[in-house]
């Protein structure tokens, strides 16, 4: 190993290559890295010592040329003379600016005489294509996007505190026989919204709204034991997660209270109220607007509101992740509003049903510019002519949906449409015939048939029978597999990023066509092949993973590359929104932040290279 840097040379024995792989394999990305990789890494190393004060890239000056990685002392990042972070042996720097060849976003100063290692570029990009250099871009995103509000003042995100530090205790408890009255009163006394119902284990719980509505408009006794208007069984969380899984769950599924256990012992109570900290952009106040919204003008002024309000969650450093969940339960929340005024105007409903998201949306997977994708089930028992009766209703929900900043589906997949409002038989004869059908139609079915889920109505439901059929089907699978390795990411030759000409500017790719998509296809196969009745894609691919359907290596660099290009384009869209433009999915490579630039290249390289991999495997299989 050579010695270089700005500063003097480092003149301590040098680490011999094992030392330096031992440093290496104990910090990400080196640690995921196979040996034979991990190896060559440690023997390209070089070392640089850098003293004190010492300026080791500059803000807008020369590229880096090779990945730093701090072994000893300490670097701040500057971004004009402020530090935004501090970084500790263990941890990187130079990547973005290596990884585009662009001037680097920050200058690095050494804060106490520091020793580094050099990994040279050509080794780097090796590193940084890996599953493990992958997933290391994805949180870098996400550190660096908080970094940046940190400077700008933003307060620190409630949301990655523990549930157990902000649950409420005491909360009041009581018996099943307690009457109405006495835990009235104890909520009183408490200053509380609710009681929990035990008798030996948490039983259910009783709100002050369960009190109005099931007593006091109902015209029910005071002397009402609880047992009769509680909600039982209740949902609880674990004391130790996180404040935005609880506020997730709340979110999906209209809740304004969720015990919380520790070790399965009653900690106390979280209130929707006690998790609020985003003033009026949260998404628990959108949501309880439109429950609220008195009629369907109402409903779409706040679903405009929708993309400004997802774009700041994402500037409080949201995921991805967690952000296409918000913006899907906010979308059920508007759908399932739209459904109730239709219904106050037409009148009841001539017989069971049951609307169904699909797509994104079905897989809470959406980003902020979706359009609608939905479909209708109506009841066998049917009189003649309800068809007449739901087309109206769903029109009424398209309609305002659209109103709502939410575009109608260009391909027509809609429950207005007609093909896309069934009976029961209808649907599952449907389901039958398109696994059935020849290669033309197999993705299309298994997008459809496959990424759905219930948002509202009475009609219970359920398709579990068609996934086991398909999963049985050789031939089905054979054919979904097959297209669904089709869509290939847009690389070049040489393995760059190829964009498509557009208004003059450096070209643009389509992420969600790109990359997204083909990951979503192969992710919903390897799920049947699996026999899984997960939806999401994330689940889909571990399901596959645990099952051995999918490989580790090819199910983690999946899963590394979806949540990268989830990252990706968040921070396209809301720039965009930001900018006042409507949010979509082509971006311009140049536009993006260094590191989101090197992992949209590095995520499409996984990407085919599992596509090359299952695509001879399944070729195999077929032969056999």
């Amino acid at each position: 190993m050579s010695t270089s840097g700005s500063g003097p040379a480092y003149d301590a024995p040098e680490d011999t290559v094992n030392e330096v792989e031992r440093f290496l394999a104990s910090h990400p990305p080196f640690g995921g890295l196979d040996p034979p990789t991990l190896e060559r890494v440690a023997a390209s190393v070089r070392v640089a010592f850098f003293p004190t004060g010492d300026l080791i890239l500059r803000q807008g000056g020369e590229p880096a040329t090779d990945l730093y990685v701090v072994r000893k002392g300490g670097v701040a990042l500057e971004d004009a003379d402020r530090t935004i972070d501090v970084l500790e042996p263990g941890e990187l720097f130079g990547h973005p600016s290596l990884l585009t060849g662009d001037a680097p976003m920050h200058s690095v100063r050494v804060l106490e005489d520091a020793l580094c290692y050099l990994i040279p570029k050509d080794v780097a990009d090796a590193v940084f294509g890996t599953t493990s250099g992958i997933g290391f871009l994805v949180v870098s995103l996400r550190d660096r996007a908080r970094a940046r509000a940190a400077v700008q003042g933003v307060a620190a995100d409630p949301r990655l505190a523990r549930v157990g530090t902000v649950a409420t205790s005491p909360t009041p408890v009581c018996s099943p026989t307690t009457t109405v009255r006495e835990a009235a009163e104890r909520m009183t006394d408490a200053g509380a919204t609710a009681v929990l119902v035990v008798d030996g284990e948490l039983l259910g719980i009783v709100t002050d709204s369960d009190l109005r509505a099931r007593i006091v408009a109902a015209g029910g006794a005071l002397e009402t034991p609880l047992s009769e208007v509680m909600t039982a069984p209740v949902r609880a969380i674990g004391a130790d997660r996180l404040v935005h899984e609880a506020l997730l769950e709340m979110l999906d599924r209209g809740l304004h209270h969720l015990p919380v256990l520790d070790d399965g012992r009653l900690l106390g109570l979280v209130s929707d109220l006690d998790l609020l900290g985003l003033e009026r952009r949260d998404p628990f106040v959108l949501r309880g607007e439109i429950e609220r919204a008195p009629d369907v003008a109402a409903v779409a002024a706040i679903g405009r509101r929708v993309p400004t309000a997802a774009a700041t969650l994402a500037h409080a450093s949201v995921t991805a992740e967690d952000l296409g969940y918000v913006i899907a339960s906010i979308l059920d929340a508007m759908t399932t509003r739209l459904l109730e005024l239709a219904i106050e105007e037409f009148g009841p409903p001539p017989a069971g049903w049951a609307w169904f998201a699909l797509g994104s949306q079905a897989r809470r997977e959406r980003s902020i510019g979706g359009d609608q994708d939905h479909l209708l089930v109506i009841d066998d028992d049917a009189p003649p002519g309800a068809d007449r009766y739901f087309a109206g209703l769903a029109s009424r929900v398209v309609d305002g949906l659209a109103d709502a900043g939410v575009p109608r589906c260009p391909s027509g997949v809609m429950a207005s449409e007609r093909s896309w409002r069934r009976s029961q038989t209808g649907w599952r004869d449907a389901f039958a015939s398109w696994i059935e059908a020849p290669a033309s139609h197999a993705a299309f079915v298994t997008a459809i048939a496959f990424d759905h889920r219930k948002v509202a109505g009475p009609l219970d439901e359920d398709w579990r029978g068609v996934v086991r059929a398909a999963a049985g089907d050789a031939a089905f699978l054979y054919r979904s597999s097959r297209l669904a390795l089709e869509q290939r990411p847009p690389l070049g030759i040489r393995g760059t990023v190829r964009t498509t000409p557009a208004d003059g500017d450096g070209g643009r790719v389509d992420v969600k066509a790109g990359g997204l998509i083909p990951i979503v296809d192969l992710a919903r196969v390897v799920g049947l092949r699996a026999r899984s009745s997960e939806v999401g894609t994330f689940a889909r691919l571990r399901a596959a993973q645990a099952s051995g359907v999918l490989d580790d290596d090819d199910a983690e660099a999946l899963i590394a590359a979806f949540g990268l290009l989830l990252e990706v384009r968040l921070e396209h869209q809301v720039r965009q929104v930001d900018d006042g433009l409507r949010p979509d999915d082509l971006i311009d490579p140049g536009t993006l932040d260094p590191i989101a630039r090197g992992g949209l290249r590095d995520a499409f390289r996984a990407i085919a290279h599992v596509q090359d991999r299952l695509g001879r495997s399944i070729s195999a299989s077929r032969l056999r």
